[in-house]
């Protein structure tokens, strides 16, 4: 969600406020058409502004942003009979979104090309063996040729790697590659190209109609909600309430779509739950309104100055050790010496060598330890690795689904003379029969893989829902235990964890894209946002060595961890890997000088 422009330094948060029906059960049929009509009006104006400004080819050129705000303004005196207020909140909504699907593409292109030589680890060889490479050109070119041709452009800047796509692609320079890899950088944008669209409001759930409300689009009435009451002066929206109402209690009332038509009041169920999160030291900045086909959904932005907690006064450490089968383990670890800001910033930017020095001449007892907590993430991952396992079947059918349009493709690009990238017509009675067959099945077959993909988008979405509630309860819990212990988070400098394909519990490159590479770094912008907002200290401890070090006797061995238990030769007993790492992790920075052994 997009908070728009205000004071700096400021931490921001989304708070649900309500949500409404749109049924005639709960609004009157007035009503109900004014906020239906306001939703297909902004669709409608959205989808205008969008179709002036995107550009199908980015590597051709793009527009910079004084062009998109003059395209913008100029088609904005082309809109009537809809609410000015509106017209001008969707108009500076569009040059942002326009901008990061452009910057999506370019990454996609930069990734493919650095990554060409990725393997999918298929033992059938009909199917997709390259991860980035199109499935129908990875004949045409040898593992060795995409090898050396990614070490070549992992020696180029991001710009460089651009400018090569269009050279190639564009201009049609090929001067500077081979015949290999022409082809790859030309599958790779088709690819790319196709994934490239123009956003669809009202079709994609990732574009519809929200309005962050203000001054221009809300009248003000008197606050009833107490957590509101404060800023209330400062604000150009507010909650409304009706006392006299037998059915609703609180509202929000709107500026009609039409210019001077009459205001829309909008009832909201507002929770004690909802309620419970306003944050004291936090003021409201907006409301934020999302009018989705069955829902009108309300958010209250709240925001608070941004500032350092700093590790003044903590009394102890709450240590995170990130992991799999246990999604995080915690140990919470009693300050059995001073520590000072300048001590955690010296250790925390240790080089490997300097690590290693470190804990092998550093020891501590562990005798500080006061809880330990094991979160198991089996059920998550269980979950997870079945919705993945759904999405690369979908993906094989795709792919497959491809090859069989491609074929059909090039025989009535034959029979209707046209080049490989002319569009086929798709309302046509054609007298010969076998090629209205062909040609009836190409669009069937067509419309199957864009079902296919749609299943598939919604899969993807069902994955980043399960992290985000698994996610959210655990961040909350580590907030909870450190206000707790007056305590400061102590985590790893480290943001992906990734599964070789050799490895034995290797399953598959979705299920690595969506666990390993994704979701510790994930994890942990959600948690330290979290912390940061609630004002608990975060400091973090170099990488190397936490999971097979011993502190107690200042050994380091990888041969002493073997999956889920730890033993030192030294130790009287075995611990589970994971809170032993927890353990090391919080006793980084209270390390002593080692007795001699």
């Amino acid at each position: 969600m997009a908070y728009g422009k205000g004071e700096q330094n400021l931490l921001r948060r989304a708070i649900p406020t309500g949500r409404t029906a749109l049924s005639a059960d709960v609004l009157p049929s007035g009503k109900l058409h004014d906020l239906l009509l306001l939703r297909k009006k902004y669709l409608a104006t959205a989808e205008l502004f969008v179709d002036a400004v995107f550009v199908a080819e980015p590597l051709s050129g793009t527009l910079t942003g004084e062009e998109l705000h003059a395209v913008l303004t100029a088609r904005q005196k082309d809109v009537t009979d809809f609410n000015k207020a509106y017209v001008e909140k969707i108009r500076l909504s569009v040059p942002s979104i326009i901008s990061q699907i452009e910057t999506i593409y370019f990454n996609r292109l930069c990734g493919r090309l650095l990554h060409c030589a990725t393997l999918v680890n298929q033992k059938d060889p009909a199917k997709r063996q390259y991860l980035n490479i199109p499935v129908e050109l990875q004949e045409l070119i040898s593992f060795k040729d995409l090898e050396a041709f990614e070490a070549k452009v992992a020696k180029l800047s991001y710009k460089k790697v651009l400018d090569l796509f269009r050279d190639v692609v564009i201009n049609n320079d090929t001067s500077g590659v081979t015949p290999a890899e022409e082809i790859v950088i030309r599958g790779i944008h088709a690819e790319c190209l196709a994934k490239y669209r123009k956003p669809e409001y009202g079709k994609d759930p990732r574009y519809t109609c929200q309005i962050h409300l203000d001054y221009r689009v809300i009248r003000n009435e008197v606050p009833v909600i107490p957590e509101l009451q404060k800023a209330a002066a400062a604000l150009s929206a507010t909650i409304l309430v009706d006392k006299k109402n037998l059915k609703y209690q609180h509202f929000l009332e709107i500026s009609n779509s039409i210019p001077r038509g009459e205001p829309i009041r909008i009832p909201i169920m507002m929770t004690g739950a909802a309620l419970k999160r306003f944050d004291t030291e936090a003021a409201v900045s907006s409301l934020a309104i999302e009018i989705g086909p069955d829902a009108v959904t309300v958010k209250t932005v709240i925001s608070k100055k941004e500032r350092d907690p700093g590790i003044d006064g903590i009394t102890h450490f709450v240590a995170r050790d990130f992991g799999m089968a246990n999604t995080i383990s915690l140990s919470v670890i009693n300050l059995d010496k001073p520590i000072n800001q300048e001590t955690v910033d010296r250790i925390s930017k240790f080089t490997k060598k300097e690590a290693l020095d470190y804990l092998q001449n550093n020891s501590h007892p562990n005798d500080n330890i006061v809880k330990r907590i094991r979160f198991s993430g089996r059920k998550f991952l269980k979950s997870i690795n079945q919705t993945c396992g759904k999405i690369d079947y979908l993906k094989a059918q795709i792919d497959t689904g491809y090859n069989n349009l491609e074929k059909i493709k090039s025989i009535l690009c034959g029979y209707y003379g046209l080049e490989d990238g002319e569009i086929i017509p798709e309302a046509e009675e054609l007298k010969n029969p076998l090629v209205q067959q062909l040609h009836d099945k190409f669009f069937r077959l067509l419309k199957h893989i864009q079902k296919l993909k749609a299943i598939r988008f919604n899969l993807y979405a069902k994955i980043a829902a399960m992290k985000k509630s698994w996610f959210g309860f655990l961040s909350n819990q580590e907030i909870i235990i450190a206000k707790h212990f007056n305590a400061a988070i102590v985590r790893e400098d480290l943001t992906i964890l990734a599964k070789e394909k050799e490895a034995p519990d290797y399953k598959g490159r979705t299920y690595n894209k969506m666990i390993n590479n994704g979701s510790k770094g994930q994890y942990i912008r959600r948690a330290s946002h979290k912390l940061l907002w609630d004002g608990v200290p975060e400091i973090t401890v170099p990488s190397y060595y936490t999971s097979t070090t011993c502190t107690i006797h200042s050994l380091i061995d990888a041969t002493m961890r073997v999956g889920e238990i730890f033993k030192c030769p030294l130790c009287a007993s075995a611990e589970h890997s994971d809170e032993h790492a927890a353990d090391t992790i919080g006793n980084y920075f209270l390390l002593r000088p080692a007795y001699p052994q």
